[in-house]
């Protein structure tokens, strides 16, 4: 039987490997594939009739000189599109199916490789459709913003390729937006090759915990980080829908985008220095936890050191992964010293009160964390169950500062547990009122590193900061704080 057989009634698509029509032949209405001169076939048309699956369109009829197939039609919306406005159970639901197919796909023997919402229709009952199976598996092919890092580097698809797939469609599911859409087109289509995605928490605030970071594990950057399976990211997410939610991180985009590359970065081999500086409360913990998780993610060591214990390590040559320092109240000049002789091998995080310009020769990255804008703001109430139209008041008390913002929305006590007699003291002359970090030193009778060291764990919880200058500190209930 020759395509001829079949009339074509309207063109459904056109890719690198040709066009697809809508076509009514002696079975009804079906899909027919036309190959692009110079182009075959035979890969699609093979791996197609290797599944059987109800969420697999089955193969119909094809050339055995691969010229031309035909598949069962199949009908719905792209599943990015259906899951607009859609609950999460719906779409976890649908997700779920998605990937059971995925996995009768490779247990076929068979890799998708163009896993995106252009090869997934779904119905209005939820009923997805996996089109194209098998036709861009080698090399460089897929669709740019949907495919791994490593099919961008000109390898073949795998299984933990088709698993990045799944999560670059998960993220776009639950956020209405993909994985990466910062920048140019080209950019956007290449972002995978150098970066990571901003966590789909940040911009959905009521993503359950698990459903975070299972879409965060699938879009690793290391294919040995991911999810092993299909099977195991369709188990992993039924059970994610029933953790907890945690407060997001947001704002500070840029920061936390060179942050996230610089951890691609030491997973490709790279070391770096990365000082990230500020007066307290200023958000750079969060930045530098962020980043953490997710080098652990990748499968990084993530070591917490004091600064002259990772002088040593450093010094010696060891790739010690991801090393974090916190030289927070410590000469730069100490840091400069003791961080100026080390090797290029590991990946160093640096939480400092100012930048280190002694290791500007070394390439160091400085990053000082930006305020939080009035949206950013109304982003934490709304995911706090507050009202959002308190953001320009919040704004205007807290000037943006994170950690003034995260106290003030919290309304609670965030007095830290187990605090020192000596921090308690300070924290209670601080809520008498703004005071300068000389005038707090002199009254406490100890010096002003110490004053810093003990409040250190009140800056973390939002119970004190400092304004953007580092003059002033308060306390979350003392009266200027509120002015």
């Amino acid at each position: 039987m020759e395509p001829s057989a079949f009339t074509r009634v309207r063109r459904l698509g056109t890719g690198a490997a040709g066009e697809v029509w809508l076509a009514d032949g002696p079975q009804g209405l079906v899909a027919l594939k036309l190959s692009v001169p110079g182009r075959s076939l035979h890969a699609e048309i093979a791996a197609l009739g290797a599944v059987s699956h109800p969420s697999v369109p089955r193969l119909v009829l094809a050339d055995p000189g691969g010229r031309w197939m035909v598949r069962a039609y199949a009908e719905g919306q792209r599943i990015t599109s259906w899951a607009h406005g859609r609950s999460l159970p719906e779409i976890v639901d649908t997700f779920t199916r998605l990937a059971g197919a995925v996995q009768a796909i490779h247990d076929s023997g068979v890799i998708h490789g163009d896993l995106s919402p252009a090869n997934v229709l779904v119905e209005p009952d939820g009923r997805p459709h996996v089109l194209d199976v098998g036709a861009d598996v080698r090399g460089p092919n897929g669709a740019l913003g949907w495919v791994a890092p490593e099919r961008l580097r000109g390898e073949n698809a795998t299984v933990a390729s088709d698993v990045y797939g799944l999560g670059a469609m998960l993220y776009a599911m639950t956020t209405g937006r993909p994985p990466y859409d910062r920048g140019t087109a080209a950019q956007l289509g290449w972002s995978a090759a150098t970066n990571l995605p901003l966590p789909p928490g940040s911009v959905r605030p009521d993503l359950p915990v698990g459903l975070d970071e299972l879409v965060q594990s699938a879009l690793a950057w290391s294919p040995e980080a991911r999810p092993r399976s299909a099977a195991d990211v369709a188990r992993s997410a039924q059970m994610a829908l029933m953790t907890t939610v945690r407060t997001p991180v947001v704002g500070m985009l840029d920061e936390r985008e060179r942050l996230r590359r610089a951890i691609v970065e030491a997973v490709r081999g790279e070391g770096g220095l990365v000082v990230v500086y500020g007066p307290p409360g200023s958000g750079r913990r969060t930045l530098i936890d962020e980043a953490a998780r997710a080098a652990r993610r990748e499968g990084a060591e993530v070591t917490e050191l004091s600064l002259f214990e990772a002088a040593r390590v450093l010094v010696a040559h060891r790739d010690a992964g991801v090393i974090v320092i916190d030289a927070d109240g410590l000469a730069t000049a100490d840091i400069g010293s003791a961080l100026d002789r080390a090797a290029d091998s590991s990946l160093v995080l640096v939480r400092a009160r100012s930048p280190v310009r002694a290791l500007a020769r070394r390439g160091a990255v400085h990053i000082r964390p930006s305020l939080l804008a009035e949206s950013d703001i109304a982003f934490l109430l709304r995911a706090s169950g507050r009202d959002p139209g308190a953001a320009a008041d919040l704004w205007r008390r807290s000037r943006g500062a994170p950690g003034a913002v995260m106290a003030a929305i919290r309304g609670l006590d965030t007095t830290p547990a187990g605090l020192s007699p000596l921090a308690a003291s300070l924290l209670d002359l601080l809520r008498a009122g703004p005071t300068s970090l000389p005038s707090l030193a002199t009254r406490a009778g100890v010096g002003e590193h110490v004053v810093l060291d003990a409040l250190d764990p009140c800056f973390a919880s939002g119970a004190a900061w400092a304004s953007d200058d580092g003059a002033t500190l308060y306390a979350a209930s003392s009266p200027g704080a509120r002015a």
